[in-house]
């Protein structure tokens, strides 16, 4: 059964989109057959696999709607994709009536998770439905969290959200670690922060990953629309984007 770890941070601007792709891209160097999930309808995740959100005839949207099986586009940077577009902003509106319209991604899913090592959700950096819906399928939880008090703060709010999912929604739901990012080694204040975090999670014995750098590399693969280790294998940040590619293996 495929391991569904969600990328989630209630704030913006926490990398999650860029590490849902490099992460996918290093399990899948490593031998895992792995999807990436869209879930946000501002659909960075896939136009960085060169998906044009504009162009697609079905999308994520659909699935959840009809709940049927999705849309996979395959192959992409080592990568199945289901991606998303704009439409994907109605679904709050469209489903307010629904029963139980948190557990339609898990049914979606279900339909194809035994096809795939490792499934991965790009939410949205927010609490709306479609954040709850991929709490609500996830087996994992992966935090992007930024060394600054933004970050630190937005740490404090995952952890409500996390005691309310996973006591009312999804009593599997496990935290797969911290990732703190955008981190700066020069500057004091991100020492700071990084060590605020690291003790934070250390008591509640939840691991957390080797801090990754912002990096105009990142960027620069972005542009290229390839995961950073295509773009330079030699760079800084590519171990330890491999290191916690090895890690999630056994959480």
């Amino acid at each position: 059964m495929a391991r569904i770890i969600g990328f989630f941070n209630q704030a913006s601007s926490m990398g999650k989109t860029t590490l849902t792709v490099n992460l996918g891209f290093h399990l899948s160097q490593r031998g895992n057959k792995v999807l990436v999930v869209d879930m946000d309808s501002h659909s960075w995740l896939t136009r960085l696999l060169s998906v044009e959100p504009n162009e697609l005839k079905t999308s994520i949207f659909d699935a959840l709607m009809a709940e049927k099986e999705p849309p996979i586009h395959k192959g992409i940077q080592g990568v199945d994709l289901i991606p998303a577009n704009r439409e994907l902003s109605a679904l709050d509106a469209n489903l307010s009536e629904e029963k139980n319209r948190q557990f339609r991604l898990q049914k979606v899913l279900k339909k194809i998770e035994l096809e795939y090592d490792f499934i991965l959700l790009d939410c949205p950096p927010n609490l709306a439905l479609a954040s709850v819906m991929c709490l609500v399928a996830a087996t994992h939880v992966l935090v992007p969290i930024e060394t600054t008090e933004k970050g630190v703060q937005g740490a404090k709010d995952f952890l409500v959200t996390f005691q309310n999912i996973s006591q009312n929604l999804n009593p599997q739901l496990k935290i797969a670690g911290i990732i703190p990012t955008r981190y700066d080694g020069r500057k004091s204040i991100h020492k700071l922060k990084l060590k605020t975090i690291q003790n934070s999670f250390a008591r509640a014995e939840i691991p957390v990953y080797p801090a990754i750098g912002f990096y105009t590399d990142f960027e620069n693969a972005w542009d290229n629309a390839i995961p950073l280790a295509s773009y330079n294998p030699r760079h800084i940040a590519v171990k330890p984007l491999e290191q916690i590619a090895q890690r999630l293996e056994v959480v």
